[in-house]
């Protein structure tokens, strides 16, 4: 590390640490959708409580709430949930799809039923280096 005479030693620190910081790359999206399905403390460690939530109400009217941590379920996103069943046809299936947002990127996962009103999102985004479920919407008939 080379320090410019004229710049205080501080500066200096904080501009390697600052550079060491970008040079941490951002975890891969599948890896970490593994790791999120199989390991329920780090799901729940990587979940923005109270999560953002759309649903239909009893009258089929968009409403909006949240999920607190008390009330969130394991989810399973892993490619083994969407393998064919015994009969061999899948029943749901998995989309991806990534947005890049200036320096943040988000990936909207659509789990979506074949002919059986199945129909979920779940949004995740960056925070520095790594993935968070920030939203939940279910619009399953």
């Amino acid at each position: 590390l080379f320090v410019a005479c004229n710049e205080p030693a501080s500066t200096a620190n904080q501009t390697a640490s600052s550079t060491q910081q970008n040079d941490i790359q951002l975890e891969d999206f599948d890896q970490f959708l593994i790791k999120f399905s199989k390991d329920e403390t780090f799901q729940k460690s990587r979940i923005k409580f109270p999560l953002p939530s759309s649903t239909f109400d009893d009258n089929n009217q968009i409403t909006e709430t949240t999920i607190p941590a008390e009330d969130m379920w394991n989810i399973d996103l892993s490619p083994d949930a969407f393998k064919p069943n015994n009969d061999g046809m899948n029943k749901v299936e998995m989309t991806k799809k990534l947005f890049q947002d200036g320096s943040k990127q988000r990936y909207q996962v659509h789990v979506g039923g074949l002919d059986n009103g199945i129909s979920t999102d779940y949004f995740f985004e960056t925070e520095g280096n790594q993935w968070f479920l920030v939203r939940f919407d279910d619009f399953s008939m």
